[in-house]
């Protein structure tokens, strides 16, 4: 690692309100990893959109590679400095050659590209850096996780001085971390500078020294790994040093309401058999997040189930999309659901009005203004959504307000069937508080609840019953089921 300074960010303010950066400090040098760790609304979203150029900078200075910056100035070296957030910016619908050569094409080629050669060479890179992938692969072919690693790579390719990382590594299984952590690796070796941002981590991997706690905006914290606890870590983080999941009620009743039969999958789920009752919280457990995330997309109706049966309330369940699902009965939350769970441009009580439309409106489907001022008195009080917010647009809440709306709506329109990916994963200890409370409320008014997890510790405490389905690469390994019961 180089000492030359990349980056260096003297009393910074970017952004507005809770969630922007407010008198902040930071430099990272070349060839180094910095953790920026924070709960939800900390600021590293503020951080991002400052090195993408989309905010300006309102007070402080900061200087990028011998080159200054102050107020009102917006970064402009983005073509030195990538980032890369949980939403993929590659182009589906060309191949990981064409999406690398987009932006390396212009700096290292002249005149024509014959694609044989790009081929060629972009598959050598994929064999010494992210192996099992081909030049000629479709971005729309890739899982999140691979997408990822080809930014990555082409961020390598371009010669890239400074990497940000959005929370990107939510949902990811224990194969795609340790091949990040790889590949982060090799780029560190390049002398390029990378700062990981993210919620809840597990700090020091081997890969970074320094480690900044960031809350409100400001770098509060920072640890070095010869002087890190985790005890002090938590206080700085939370504000306080209880970190352990609460308890749950168990209201798992003995009437069956969901079962499958010999269920077979594309990828992984072979012969899978299992019952579950009304008001049963179940864990689905993959360490790879492949099997279980297969699993309950089969049951939300996303994803194509090729041999097996399904029944819903004793009713034969077969949905092809997730609509049909839902009128039978069932519902679905998706990993990223702080971004598609809701309906941004509507306000909180629009939102949670949607699923249950069809039973307060008159004639079935003809908006109730009455129904929707009800449900702004009763609930924004339980909410956390201040009372001058209540007008505001969902998609400007807090991830906090964004993650109630979503588990309340669904609270309120009472299905039979939840399945939640990743619900539980990478949670700081209010977003757990919410998620408990939902899960429990759901439980006690009957609904069977499915969420997906590849971290054991995210489903302790939570569910009554987890489902132990590891894969491995593409084999069918998931038959191998294991269940634990009474967790």
């Amino acid at each position: 690692m180089e000492s030359t300074e990349v980056l260096y960010m003297q009393h910074v303010k970017v952004g507005s309100g809770r969630a922007g950066l407010n008198d902040f400090c930071f430099h990272i040098c070349r060839g180094e990893m910095v953790e920026l760790c924070g709960i939800s609304g900390a600021g590293k979203t503020a951080f991002y959109n400052y090195l993408m150029g989309y905010e300006p900078l309102k007070s402080g200075r900061v200087t990028f590679c011998q080159k200054s910056y102050g107020p009102p100035e917006k970064f402009s070296d983005t073509g030195d400095v990538v980032c890369i957030s949980r939403k993929s910016s590659l182009i589906h619908a060309l191949t990981i050659a064409e999406n690398l050569c987009i932006i390396t094409g212009r700096r290292k080629v002249r005149g024509f590209i014959r694609r044989k050669q790009l081929n060629y060479r972009i598959n050598l890179l994929l064999q010494q850096y992210i192996p099992g992938l081909s030049a000629e692969m479709r971005a729309s072919e890739l899982t999140t996780p691979q997408k990822h690693m080809v930014e990555l790579l082409r961020a390598l390719e371009n010669e890239a001085k400074l990497i940000y990382l959005d929370d990107i590594m939510v949902g990811y299984g224990q194969m795609d971390l340790q091949k990040m952590e790889r590949l982060l690796a090799a780029v560190k070796e390049k002398n390029i500078a990378i700062i990981c941002a993210r919620r809840v981590m597990r700090p020091f991997s081997g890969l970074t020294r320094r480690l900044n706690v960031l809350s409100h905006g400001v770098n509060v914290k920072t640890f070095y790994e010869i002087d890190f606890d985790q005890n002090v870590f938590n206080q700085w983080l939370l504000g306080s040093d209880t970190v352990a999941w609460l308890r749950r009620t168990s209201y798992k009743t003995e009437t069956v309401i969901f079962e499958t039969s010999h269920l077979t999958g594309e990828n992984y789920i072979t012969d899978l058999s299992m019952s579950i009752c009304r008001g049963e919280v179940v864990g689905f457990y993959d360490m790879n997040n492949h099997a279980n995330i297969e699993a309950a997309r089969i049951v939300a109706g996303l994803q194509k189930k090729y041999t097996g049966s399904m029944h819903l309330c004793n009713k034969n369940y077969c949905p092809h999309r997730a609509e049909e699902a839902v009128r039978a009965g069932a519902a679905y939350i998706p990993w990223y659901y702080d971004a598609s769970g809701i309906v941004e441009t509507l306000d909180f009580a629009e939102n949670i009005y949607l699923p249950i439309m069809r039973r307060m409106s008159h004639f079935g489907w003809i908006k109730n203004q009455k129904a929707e001022d009800f449900i702004k008195r009763e609930y924004l009080s339980d909410m956390d959504i201040l009372p001058e917010d209540a007008d505001e647009k969902a998609g400007l809440l807090s991830v906090y307000a964004r993650m109630e709306i979503v588990l309340k709506k669904w609270i309120l329109a009472a299905p039979k069937l939840l399945v939640c990916e990743a619900l539980a994963e990478d949670n700081d200890m209010r977003m757990r508080n919410i998620v408990v409370r939902a899960v429990d409320a759901l439980a006690g008014e009957g609904t069977a609840v499915i969420i997906t997890a590849h971290d054991m510790k995210d489903l302790m405490n939570l569910c009554d019953t987890v489902y132990v389905m590891n894969s491995f690469g593409n084999e069918k390994r998931a038959q191998r089921v294991e269940v634990i019961r009474n967790v």
